[in-house]
C-alpha cells in the first residue's frame, strides 16, 4: 500500500510537468479530501474529512470542513466455572463516533506557476457520541453440606452517552468511553501544489485550541434477581435509573502538522 502511494504520487508529479495548471480565480470552488498514505497508528489510506473552499478572488477564500465517523460493534465476556459454581454472559452492543464542522478563512499568496501558499484561521464545533445496549446475566451457586443456594442476576437496558468497549471496573460508568461536546479553533499555514489543471496536493500546519466538555451518562435498565433454595425460587424485579453527577472539561493548545496528503480539485 505504501509503495502504491509513492508510485501514484510520483506519476502525478511527472504528469504535472507537461500540462498547464489551473489555479483558483474569482468565483472558483475547490473540494478536497485528506488521505493518509503512510502508516500512522495502524491507519493507512484513512479519510480524515471533506473540505470545500470558495474563492472571492485569487487571494481570498472561505472554507468549510466536515469530518465524521461512526462505529457499531459488540463486546462480549463469557465464562463458566463448574468448580466454583459461577458463570456469566455479558453482551454490550455499542455505537460511537463523531461529527465536526469547521468554518475558516484563507489568504492566498502566489509563489509560482504551480505553487500556492496560504495563511488563515478557523473555528469549529463537534460532538463525540456514544451509546450502549446492555444485556448481562450472572449466576453463582453456594454449597454447604446438603444445602445449595443459587443466585441469578440479569440486567437489560441502555447506557446513554457512553460506549462500553471493554471491562476494567465493576462500575459501569468507569468502563465507558464518554460522549463530549467539542469547541476548537486554529491559525494555520498551508501549501497547494497544482499538478494538472485544477488537481492539486497539499499539506498544512498550525496552532490549535480545543475544549471538550463531557456529557452526562444515564443508565436505565431492568434488573431481575432470582434466588433458588430447596427447589423454591423467589424472583424480584427492580428498575435501575442512574446517572453521572461529575462534569469534566479538557482544554489544550498544541501545534500540529497534518501527516496526511490533501488531495483536491479546483473548478
Amino acid at each position: 500500500m505504501k509503495r502504491l502511494a509513492f508510485i501514484l504520487l510520483a506519476t502525478l508529479l511527472m504528469t504535472g510537468t507537461t500540462f498547464a495548471q489551473h489555479k483558483p480565480t474569482k468565483g472558483s470552488w475547490s473540494t478536497e479530501v485528506q488521505i493518509n498514505p503512510f502508516d500512522q497508528d495502524g491507519e493507512t489510506f484513512s479519510l480524515d474529512g471533506l473540505k470545500v473552499r470558495y474563492f472571492f478572488n485569487d487571494k481570498n477564500a472561505i472554507r468549510l470542513k466536515i469530518g465524521f465517523s461512526t462505529t457499531n460493534s459488540k463486546y462480549t465476556d463469557e465464562d463458566s466455572n463448574e468448580e466454583t459454581g459461577r458463570s456469566h454472559d455479558y453482551q454490550y452492543d455499542y455505537k460511537k463516533g463523531n461529527f465536526n464542522i469547521d468554518l475558516g478563512y484563507e489568504r492566498h499568496f502566489n509563489l509560482g506557476k504551480k505553487l500556492d501558499a496560504y495563511l488563515g484561521g478557523s473555528i469549529g464545533v463537534g460532538k463525540n457520541f456514544a451509546s450502549t445496549k446492555i444485556e448481562t446475566y450472572s449466576k453463582y451457586t453456594t454449597y454447604e453440606y446438603n444445602y445449595s443456594y443459587t443466585t441469578e442476576i440479569s440486567y437489560s437496558g441502555k447506557l446513554k452517552n457512553g460506549a462500553i468497549t471493554g471491562l476494567t471496573s465493576n462500575n459501569i460508568f468507569d468502563n465507558a468511553e464518554r460522549a463530549t461536546w467539542n469547541i476548537n479553533a486554529a491559525i494555520f499555514a498551508g501549501l497547494d501544489f497544482y499538478i494538472y489543471k485544477g488537481l492539486y496536493i497539499g499539506t498544512e500546519l498550525g496552532i490549535g485550541y480545543s475544549s471538550q466538555k463531557s456529557l452526562k451518562m444515564e443508565f436505565d435498565a431492568t434488573k431481575i434477581s432470582k434466588a433458588t433454595s430447596d427447589g423454591k425460587t423467589t424472583t424480584t424485579e427492580d428498575t435501575i435509573d442512574e446517572e453521572t453527577t461529575d462534569n469534566h472539561r479538557i482544554t489544550n493548545f498544541k501545534t500540529y502538522i497534518e501527516p496526511r496528503l490533501r488531495i483536491g480539485i479546483t473548478f
